[in-house]
């Protein structure tokens, strides 16, 4: 593979952004444990001077990716982990506080699928309603949580949906 080789010549500050969308490329396709090689590259290997919103980014995706995995028993590390990474910083992360309060709450067995997609809808309209009230949007724009989250909704493939509203949007851009 070219990536495997070219790599090596890479500054971690160039090669960094370039792991997050391979790894967010992956998490699309379902192929979370290939997602997770690129996000741990970036994690067990910091760089000064990378910029604090890849560092987030990084963090968030790993929560996520496990979440994805259903490996529930590492959660409550990575979410203290990524909790102490926010508090270091004077800026608010309400969207990320939302996020990870909607996965610490579900990782229980307990919890019937209906009850599961509730707590999707009210996470979704939360991000929705603090992205439209909210001056600094300090959410990654990397990862569309909305989408991902109407995939669970609506029990469809993240990329299924992703292209589809993507799509959707450009269709609307072409009319206009």
């Amino acid at each position: 593979m070219w990536f495997s080789h070219a790599q090596k010549d890479l500054n971690p500050i160039h090669l960094f952004p370039i792991l997050l969308e391979m790894s967010y490329t992956y998490f699309t396709l379902q192929k979370f444990r290939q997602s997770l090689k690129c996000i741990q590259r970036i994690i067990n290997n910091p760089v000064k001077g990378l910029w604090s919103h890849l560092q987030l980014y990084a963090k968030l995706m790993e929560v996520l990716i496990y979440y994805e995995l259903k490996e529930f028993d590492s959660l409550p590390y990575r979410i203290r982990s990524l909790r102490r990474f926010l508090n270091q910083s004077d800026k608010d992360f309400l969207i990320e506080d939302k996020l990870l309060i909607y996965i610490r709450d579900q990782l229980t067995d307990n919890i019937s699928e209906k009850v599961r997609r509730q707590l999707h809808k009210n996470l979704k309209q939360e991000i929705i309603t603090l992205k439209k009230n909210y001056k600094k949007d300090t959410i990654p724009t990397y990862f569309n949580f909305v989408v991902w989250l109407d995939s669970k909704i609506e029990n469809e493939p993240f990329a299924d949906l992703l292209r589809k509203r993507t799509k959707e949007k450009n269709d609307l851009l072409t009319l206009g």
